[in-house]
């Protein structure tokens, strides 16, 4: 649970066929146990399909080779896909670039999120007034209705505190308002990575309710981090950035070196 936003499952039915379950990525919630941090600056449209779509739909579902058997993955359906291209996929770097190129993309299938604990304290990183907060109602009012923020449960109040003085030390926190800033871009190059950021952990993850490592593949730093607050300033603000969360550590590296054997690992260079 490290910032605003994942999937929210909903499900409907027409002439007794189930259809898939869609979610929105910018879906909000007055409990913060129920989010896991993955938040994403494509909006994810809806629509309708017929039964025909539904059957398509399901059957190119079951042909599917899920690179992952267990639950940490997601699939994505593209509408209109260019010729050759999938119309669903597990790949969230395939559905991102499809959305940027106008396809409509839904989320399929939502993602299940381990938690570890009950949160006793709270860590707002990026938010109107950050810091350490006791209860959920402080935390919610700083960060609620702010762009790109970023806040984190913790199990204890010295495993928030410790999180949030790594955060200070490494200039991880921010002021919000209510509406982020586009950062200006130069170029994004898709030259092969001379050194790859793989994070061993840090404070930041310690302690936290929620596990996920961040896998960011165009950014200003793209590499592999152990909490959405260290990915975030690698891709907020940033147009074409991507980015995916996952539980484990193995599985963030195997997603981000395969778009590394694949040429599409993208640094954004900011203009100064």
């Amino acid at each position: 649970m490290a910032s605003n936003s994942d999937q929210a499952a909903s499900s409907s039915r027409k002439s007794g066929k189930a259809r898939p379950t869609a979610g929105n990525f910018q879906r909000k919630t007055d409990n913060p146990h129920e989010e896991d941090g993955h938040i994403t600056e494509i909006e994810i449209s809806s629509s309708s399909e017929s039964d025909d779509d539904v059957d398509d739909l399901a059957k190119a579902i079951n042909n599917l080779q899920l690179r992952r058997t267990g639950k940490d993955y997601t699939l994505y359906e593209i509408k209109n896909p260019k010729a050759g291209a999938p119309s669903v996929t597990d790949k969230w770097p395939v559905a991102h670039s499809a959305s940027l190129d106008g396809s409509p993309v839904k989320s399929l299938l939502k993602r299940e999120k381990e938690r570890h604990g009950r949160a006793m304290a709270y860590v707002a990183f990026r938010a109107s007034e950050p810091g350490v907060y006791g209860k959920w109602e402080d935390c919610k009012q700083r960060t609620s209705g702010q762009s790109g923020s970023v806040y984190e449960g913790y199990m204890t109040l010295a495993a928030a505190e410790a999180a949030y003085a790594f955060a200070v030390e490494k200039h991880l926190t921010a002021v919000t308002g209510q509406s982020i800033r586009a950062r200006p871009i130069r170029a994004t190059t898709y030259h092969p990575p001379s050194k790859h950021r793989i994070s061993s952990g840090s404070p930041i993850q310690a302690g936290s309710t929620r596990i996920s490592w961040y896998s960011v593949y165009v950014g200003v730093k793209p590499g592999v981090y152990a909490s959405y607050a260290e990915a975030a300033p690698n891709v907020i603000g940033i147009e074409g950035a991507c980015y995916e969360s996952w539980e484990s550590k193995e599985d963030a590296v195997d997603a981000y070196m395969e778009r590394v054997g694949a040429g599409k690992i993208g640094t954004v260079i900011l203009r100064v």
